[in-house]
């Protein structure tokens, strides 16, 4: 593997908001060159999970997502908050988005959102048999829809192009190993 890291001359943080950070940094290369612009998105790490009720149904959140600018189907997830483990994280989230609750997840990995331009990761996670508990607390997002999708079909989202967060393609591409 290339072991050859660059060196950060310079960084300043050009946008710190309560959802999005970004930092302005310039490099050097192992080669000697200079690259004095740079950016950086450094902010929190996130979570999603791939839940199954106990009736063999996973949960799918119908959403708008205006990074997209169209309504999006993907798991249950979110920011992980400074400080907080990342299992704790997506419990907290399933629990606050759907009402349901997992005993037990389990983590199946870690993966970089853009290693080209962003620092955070997507945490993946699995659990059976949620139960529901509670109404969602969404809050301020009350156009969360959730649907619960056979467990048989769930994949053929994905390959018919309906999940399109890297995230959630990384949990059902995971699962679906899993179960062949």
């Amino acid at each position: 593997m290339l072991e050859k890291k660059w060196q950060l001359l310079n960084s300043e943080s050009v946008l710190d908001c309560k959802w999005l950070k970004v930092e302005k940094n310039s490099y050097k290369t192992p080669a000697g060159r200079e690259i004095p612009e740079y950016y950086v998105e450094a902010d929190a790490d996130s979570a999603v999970i791939f839940c199954i009720t106990e009736d063999d149904k996973v949960l799918i959140e119908e959403q708008y997502r205006a990074g997209l600018g169209k309504v999006s189907l993907d798991l249950p997830g979110g920011r992980i908050d400074d400080g907080e483990d990342a299992s704790e994280a997506i419990k907290r989230e399933l629990l606050e988005e759907t009402g349901y609750e997992a005993q037990n997840v389990e983590f199946l990995g870690k993966f970089s959102k853009n290693p080209a331009r962003s620092r955070n990761f997507h945490y993946i996670y699995f659990a059976e048999n949620v139960k529901k508990v509670s109404d969602p607390h969404t809050d301020d997002r009350d156009d969360i829809k959730l649907l619960q999708v056979p467990l048989e079909e769930i994949f053929d989202y994905l390959n018919d192009g309906k999940i399109e967060c890297i995230g959630c393609a990384a949990a059902i591409s995971l699962v679906k190993n899993r179960f062949n």
